[in-house]
């Protein structure tokens, strides 16, 4: 299938009062995540996502892409405090997800390579493997959890600014050629993913071989339903 994707953040921005905006990447760190501030936050971007949703599709696209991978995994290594709001956002945009996918369109997530919390960094003393193995445990994670999300768009070769206040930042991991492959055939082997034997393309797509542009994992899960 031929993916025309459009990137529907749009809706986690409205309320945002600031100077200056990034409009790369959902404000997570201006979200609420308790009270009854955050139930009309959520009810309003679920509303507004589904306008843009349904006019997306009308459009002809056939697919939207949100953010990201690291703010949907708790994980031990951030720490209670964290991981307390990435469990408020992994219930929200499990119900995000469920609206798109009612609504007809494929759902994508993106994730720059790779971000970071204070926690991971502490934990993996920052070594590359240490960190390319956690990364690999929280998009196997998210994939596994969301059966509605058919992969993952990796951002590679870029990382925040320092406008970007969020307790996840993402850092310059991937440097080289050699770097990228290291990581990509490190994630789920296909044998685990087609116990029935592998469809070549699809299993060069799901370890980042070079099939097309741009990058993406298929989710398992898809392809057992």
């Amino acid at each position: 299938m031929e993916w025309c994707i459009l990137d529907a953040i749009g809706p986690f921005f409205r309320g945002l009062e600031r100077t200056r905006i990034n409009w790369s990447k959902i404000p997570f760190e201006q979200l609420a995540v308790c009270g009854p501030e955050a139930r009309a936050q959520w009810d309003r971007i679920a509303a507004d996502l589904t306008c843009l949703v349904t006019r997306a599709r009308q459009a002809g696209f056939n697919a939207v892409t949100l953010d990201d991978v690291a703010h949907l995994a708790p994980h031990p290594y951030h720490g209670p405090g964290l991981n307390r709001d990435l469990a408020v956002y992994r219930a929200e945009f499990g119900r995000l997800f469920q609206i798109i996918s009612g609504l007809g369109m494929a759902v994508f997530l993106t994730s720059d390579a790779i971000p970071c919390s204070a926690g991971v960094l502490a934990a993996t003393g920052g070594r590359r493997a240490a960190l390319d193995e956690w990364f690999r445990a929280i998009l196997l994670d998210v994939l596994d959890a969301f059966p509605e999300v058919r992969g993952i768009i990796l951002r590679i070769g870029e990382s925040d600014g320092t406008d970007v206040r969020d307790a996840l930042r993402s850092r310059l991991h991937l440097r080289n050629s050699g770097q990228r492959i290291v990581l990509h055939r490190g994630i789920r082997p296909a044998e685990t993913v087609f116990p029935q034997g592998p469809d070549p393309a699809a299993a060069a797509r799901l370890l980042g071989l070079p099939v097309h542009q741009p990058r993406a994992w298929q989710n398992p899960q898809t392809f057992r339903r």
